[in-house]
């Protein structure tokens, strides 16, 4: 067999936990090989053509192994592989509006990108009209999109119920009328829940995400109100009510210095009941809660501690634990999903302020660089035109990057923040993606070796 690949930049192989994989990059395919395929490909890689590999590896391998590894890649179409050019067409306005109804929080949460809730402003509640007239924009300009979502956020949204009631039954009532379906989301700290409103939310069919960063001493740390008086209890009683209601909810786990006991968290959230648990680290910000550098070695033992958990729990006790930092990327793994972009920002996904501005991300609201207009004049097309260009081709980092279409070049709000440049991604963000796509790598080929019926459940 006469190949001479040239160095396959297409290929990563990789060790977990002993078991070595190789990722076929621009498709997203994985595949578990063994030792002497791992070094048979890290020759080619190197240029050597596969004659000289095989005279070479023969004085320690079968000469027929080392030929059955090269016609296997041969066979799977690892041997060459075109990376096809991403041209960015997207223009049909985003199906998730994100509602900044609250610019004000009750909690003085230690690492809050929010500055407190009011995004460094004066405090500031959405009124009904502006709620209403922004519910009228996204809907009167999604003619073409029969799903789409709306998601309350703040500062802390349920201190504006009242407006977030009677704009969710405004939204449902015209979404109805054009033949839209709309999902209702909410990120809440879970304070403020009351009976009524886990019956609204139990009736509207509310998807709620409560922050939750670890166990009762370090909630209260990370997490509490403006007196500085611990509110992990009055937590704990609105997750109750919303649990007494039916209402599922999910939780979101921010990484500081404090909680790096990412295991442990996981494990707590789970016993909880939550549906899906995720955990990003404290960056782009300043002050001592900020995940640094210096704590990635911890952070990535405590990794290989939560796929432990995740396994154990999948294989010998029939439990799904929801950590999407892992199952979502199982998913796409089966799926071999290509991302092209690390989120839907300006894309798929704006945010409306209670001012009326509009915004990509929520974490870039009151960021004027970065506003795409108002609710009067609409979204300045040259301005979203930035984020629909901000793809991993057109960025140095990821272009180089094994991992760039298993996460789609990352937070652009980190980027930007650490950086100042969104197509800059933080190379402490890339390090934590990279290992947390490895690892998912390394479970979603337990699943198959154990029992690949598993994965219907999983995904």
């Amino acid at each position: 067999m006469s190949m001479n690949p040239k160095h396959l930049p297409h290929l990563h192989t990789f060790n977990v936990w002993g078991e070595q994989f190789v990722l076929n990059i621009p498709g997203s395919r994985v595949y578990k090989i063994n030792q002497r395929m791992m070094r048979v490909i890290e020759l080619l890689q190197e240029g050597q053509p596969a004659e000289q590999i095989t005279l070479d590896m023969g004085t320690r391998f079968p000469v027929e192994e080392i030929a059955g590894d090269l016609s296997m890649l041969e066979k799977l179409g690892l041997l060459t592989a075109e990376e096809k050019t991403f041209n960015p067409t997207e223009t049909q306005f985003p199906d998730t509006l994100d509602m900044q109804i609250s610019h004000h929080c009750n909690l003085a949460c230690r690492y809050c990108y929010a500055r407190g809730g009011n995004f460094g402003g004066q405090d500031k509640l959405m009124s009904l009209e502006t709620a209403q007239k922004t519910v009228d924009y996204f809907i009167d300009h999604t003619d073409n999109k029969k799903e789409l979502c709306i998601n309350y956020d703040g500062g802390e949204p349920l201190i504006n119920f009242k407006v977030i009631k009677e704009a969710t039954l405004y939204a449902r009532d015209k979404g109805e009328k054009k033949g839209k379906h709309i999902r209702f989301n909410i990120g809440t700290n879970a304070t403020l829940v009351t009976d009524e409103i886990a019956d609204f939310f139990s009736r509207l069919k509310f998807s709620p995400q409560v922050s939750l960063d670890g166990a009762e001493a370090i909630q209260d740390e990370l997490r509490p109100y403006k007196n500085r008086k611990g509110a992990y209890q009055d937590m704990m009683e609105g997750i109750e009510k919303l649990k007494k209601k039916g209402v599922e909810f999910a939780s979101r786990i921010t990484i500081t210095p404090r909680n790096l006991n990412l295991k442990d968290n996981v494990e707590l959230l789970h016993r909880l009941g939550v549906i899906r648990i995720a955990a990003f680290p404290a960056t782009g910000i300043p002050g001592e809660y900020a995940f640094r550098p210096q704590h990635l070695q911890t952070l990535k033992e405590e990794y290989d501690k939560t796929a432990e958990f995740f396994l154990d729990s999948l294989f010998n006790k029939g439990e799904l634990v929801c950590f999407s930092n892992f199952t979502d990327n199982l998913r796409n793994l089966h799926n071999a999903k290509v991302l092209h972009y690390g989120c839907g920002a300006a894309r798929s996904f704006i945010s409306v302020d209670p001012h009326e501005d509009i915004y990509p991300c929520h974490r870039l609201v009151g960021n004027e660089k970065y506003r795409l207009g108002n609710l009067q004049s609409g979204m300045d097309d040259e301005k979203r035109r930035i984020f629909l260009d901000n793809h991993v081709a057109s960025k140095e980092k990821c272009r180089r990057c094994w991992a760039k279409y298993l996460c789609g070049g990352g937070c652009l709000v980190e980027a930007e923040y650490v950086n100042g440049d969104i197509k800059n991604p933080y190379d402490v963000s890339c390090e934590i993606y990279k290992y947390e796509k490895e690892l998912s790598i390394m479970i979603y080929a337990k699943i198959l070796a154990r029992d690949k019926s598993l994965l219907n459940e999983v995904i």
